[in-house]
Parts: C-alpha cells; sequence; structure tokens
C-alpha cells in the first residue's frame, strides 16, 4: 500500500497532519517535499483541496478569543477540541493546532457527595481535586456508564471556569483525593475516555482533569485566583455556580432525548441552569 505524505491536502480533515492549508496556493507549496509529487496541480487535486477545506469548516485555525469560554469535547478520531459554551455549538478549535503558551478558559465539573462539601476550600476553588468535561456530567450519574451504580462520587456537582495553558492538556493525570494531590505538578488532563463498565463504548469520549495548588510536599500553596498560579501550575481558577442536583439534571437530560453526546448534555445542562 502507498504511503501518504504528511503534507497531502486530504479530502477528509480526520486524515489530515495538520490544518489544511488557507489556500491552494499554499497547497501546491506543500507539495514540494520530499516524497512528494512536483508535477502541475491536476483538476482531481483541486477539487480535493476544495473539499478538504470545506469539509474543515467546523473546526477553526485560530487562536482562543480572550473572553470565550470553551468545553473540552473530543472528536471520533480522538483529538481534544475546544467548543465555545455560548450559541450552538459554533466552530471548534483543535486543542493540538493551539501553541504552547496559549491560554484559554475551559468549564468543568466538579461531583461531591453532600450539599454541604461545596463549603470545603478545595471545593469551592478547586484546589487538589479531580474534575472533568462536559461529557463526564452524564458519563458520572447514569447507571453502568461509569459505575454499576452511577453516581459513584456523589449527585451535587458544581460548575468551575479555569484558564489553563494549553501545554498542560498533554501533562500527565493523577488522580486527587479530597484536596490532596502529591504527585501533580501542573493542571493536567487524560486523554479521552470512551470505555464504559457495560463493556460498550462512546462514540466520542470524556477528559479528566486535575488542579493542583502546589507542586511540593509541604511546598506553601498558591493563590489559585492569581496569574502567579497560572504560571506556575498551568492553571488559574475564576468562577464557580452551584451547587446543582444531579438527578435535575438526568430529568432535564431525559426530556431533551436522552442522547448519550455533547449537544443533548449541552442542551440538558441550559435547561438546568436557566
Amino acid at each position: 500500500s502507498s504511503t501518504l505524505c504528511p503534507h497531502s491536502p486530504l479530502p477528509s480533515p480526520m486524515l489530515c497532519y495538520r490544518p489544511p492549508p488557507r489556500s491552494l496556493a499554499d497547497a501546491m507549496a506543500d507539495m514540494d517535499c520530499d516524497g512528494c509529487s512536483t508535477a502541475a496541480p491536476t483538476m482531481d487535486f483541486i477539487m480535493d483541496f476544495d473539499r478538504c477545506t470545506s469539509v474543515g469548516d467546523d473546526i477553526a485555525e485560530e487562536l482562543p478569543e480572550e473572553d470565550a469560554v470553551y468545553d473540552v469535547v473530543a472528536n471520533e478520531a480522538g483529538d481534544m477540541l475546544l467548543q465555545p459554551v455560548d450559541g450552538d455549538g459554533g466552530r471548534a478549535l483543535r486543542m493540538g493546532d493551539l501553541p504552547n503558551d496559549a491560554v484559554v478558559t475551559i468549564r468543568t465539573f466538579r461531583f461531591f457527595e453532600s450539599k454541604s462539601d461545596e463549603r470545603c476550600q478545595w471545593e469551592r476553588e478547586l484546589r487538589n481535586v479531580n474534575s472533568g468535561s462536559l461529557l463526564w456530567l452524564l458519563v458520572h450519574m447514569i447507571p453502568k456508564m461509569h459505575s454499576v451504580a452511577g453516581c459513584k462520587y456523589g449527585q451535587w456537582f458544581t460548575v468551575h471556569h479555569v484558564r489553563v495553558r494549553a501545554s498542560c492538556f498533554k501533562a500527565g493525570y493523577h488522580m486527587a483525593e479530597e484536596g490532596s494531590c502529591p504527585f501533580a505538578k501542573t493542571f493536567g488532563a487524560t486523554v479521552a475516555v470512551r470505555g464504559l463498565v457495560s463493556g460498550q463504548s462512546l462514540g466520542t469520549g470524556y477528559y479528566w482533569f486535575v488542579s493542583p495548588d502546589t507542586a511540593a510536599k509541604r511546598a506553601p500553596a498558591l493563590d489559585v485566583a492569581g496569574e502567579e498560579c497560572l504560571q506556575e501550575r498551568g492553571w488559574q481558577h475564576v468562577a464557580r455556580t452551584g451547587p446543582y442536583d444531579g438527578e435535575a439534571f438526568v430529568a432535564a437530560w431525559k426530556a431533551q432525548g436522552a442522547s448519550p453526546d455533547e449537544a443533548c448534555v449541552k442542551r440538558a445542562l441550559q435547561a438546568l441552569l436557566s
């Protein structure tokens, strides 16, 4: 079988190794590399280029907006995407396309057992705890998805907005427990998690995050709302709302059609918070 050049403007954005070129001239210039044909472009090439750029229109090639808040979601290929929270989803940003020093504001969800737990400092400021992406909200609550009975970590949840340096989404993930996470040095994330305890798999996947406030044992904790935490630990706490009742969310999700995808989860959450 033939080997595709990584610079080839393929018709499917899922197969592209880098963002598709912005113009036909750029695409032709990209062909001038080892292993690529240097012959004049054919009509089929030009048509494939048009298909590639049009199919990829839902993936934006730009930096995140400074004031925007994003949900972290996955596509079927397992790529991490940033989808705007506001509106109908809009164009997503591919995390792998962002420079390492880019800063994005994401929405993340944290569960706990008792409503009174939200008074704890680590719950209020997301210090040394694990949280999850949009789809985690559903997977945690529904039986036979994350756990047999569902609701393993409790039915109450809070919604947090966190600024994160893009490079930290590639950092390792560590489990935390009740405001303690001695091994995580920076904000970290898992790869897309698809597997369910039922043996089935999700079409895309969800993510877990860790947000430490210190990088060494006995080291002083940082002000997680300050710029120093962003510089030293790769994240900064911005806002928090809740707590909300997970059972009420499940009822709203069922009313929206009970589809196990981000679009349905997002509609249910909007209905709950409105």
